[in-house]
């Protein structure tokens, strides 16, 4: 099974998924369905279309659909596990999706002052040491701001920081859940630093954000999409 996946992101709280199954076997796939996680701290919903199970003939591509919604900060990346059956004997893969708390951030754009002033604001602080995955890999700054604009959706936010050795970025975290007074959605500010030194194969993570549990998942994202360790 040959498995492609196209992701949108909706209103910045929701993603749209897609996988496309292809059969590259000379017989067909039966009983192809998805096996949802489940979240006993409400903080996402996922769905799925078709929810019942489905053939995928030979040579043939067929499409699922995924909708996930976000109401809480969470730890990723979201799993899922897709079962079927191939010449009556039955398999299962076991899927990491792309899916972090990092989706659900949307870049703010901050000049140096507001930082520093939103930094003392939201308070929550949340700070750790991190090896790369390898223990010997070293992260330059330019990789730093790169992964955490590319794959943690942050501005990267400039006239912060004396040393080019160290960097600052802002986002804010989108939900789903609706604030009772004015029915808008709840969003979340976000704000990292990254410390690094140059041939050290280590980083310091410090983050602020306007919750405690917010700062706890920022600080498990931004170690996963830097690839590092504890």
């Amino acid at each position: 099974m040959q498995i492609g996946v196209k992701l949108n992101v909706e209103n910045f709280n929701s993603v749209k998924m897609m996988f496309y199954y292809g059969n590259r076997c000379p017989n067909t796939l039966k009983d192809v369905v998805a096996v949802l996680p489940e979240d006993a701290s409400n903080a996402w919903k996922m769905q799925v279309r078709p929810t019942e199970a489905f053939e995928v003939p030979p040579k043939k591509q067929v499409v699922h659909f995924f909708l996930v919604h976000c109401y809480k900060p969470f730890k990723g990346p979201l799993h899922v596990d897709i079962r079927f059956t191939y010449l009556n004997k039955p398999h299962t893969l076991s899927l990491a999706l792309p899916i972090y708390l990092s989706t659900f951030i949307a870049p703010t754009q901050l000049e140096g002052a507001a930082f520093v002033t939103a930094w003392t604001k939201y308070g929550n602080e949340l700070q750790g040491t991190r090896k790369t995955a390898d223990g010997a890999s070293v992260l330059t700054p330019a990789q730093v701001d790169e992964r955490l604009a590319q794959a943690g959706h942050l501005f990267l936010v400039q006239g912060v920081e004396k040393s080019s050795d160290n960097l600052v970025a802002a986002g804010l975290f989108h939900t789903a859940t609706k604030q009772a007074q004015t029915g808008a959605n709840v969003t979340m500010p976000c704000l990292v630093r990254v410390e690094t030194k140059p041939g050290v194969p280590m980083l310091r993570i410090t983050v602020h954000s306007g919750h405690a549990t917010v700062s706890d998942a920022l600080m498990h994202t931004i170690t996963d999409i830097l690839n590092l360790k504890e």
